[in-house]
């Protein structure tokens, strides 16, 4: 089970297709293009679009606190949808 956050604020739960763990092609259908694991504070990973910098999605707030909690580069926001899972549920 995983945590999608979605640019305005919003959070859905969901689930792996195949019910253990999420799959490169599901991760990049989430986040809308190449992925990028971000290790978070607590131990869980955030994936996240890897070229989203370079796209004209909004900034994620959410998302982007959670970064710079973990140590992310200041200034840096994360943009896009933001999928916030543990490392054994990703393939």
């Amino acid at each position: 089970m995983a945590t999608i956050i979605k640019p305005d604020g919003s959070e859905i739960v969901v689930n792996p297709k195949s019910g253990k763990t999420f799959s490169l092609s599901e991760l990049q259908k989430l986040v809308g293009g190449l992925i990028q694991i971000v290790a978070l504070a607590d131990g869980r990973q955030m994936i996240v679009d890897e070229e989203a910098m370079y796209k004209e999605y909004e900034v994620n707030d959410k998302a982007s606190e959670l970064y710079y909690a973990a140590g992310g580069i200041p200034g840096m926001p994360v943009k896009g949808t933001a999928v916030i899972a543990h490392m054994d549920e990703i393939e």
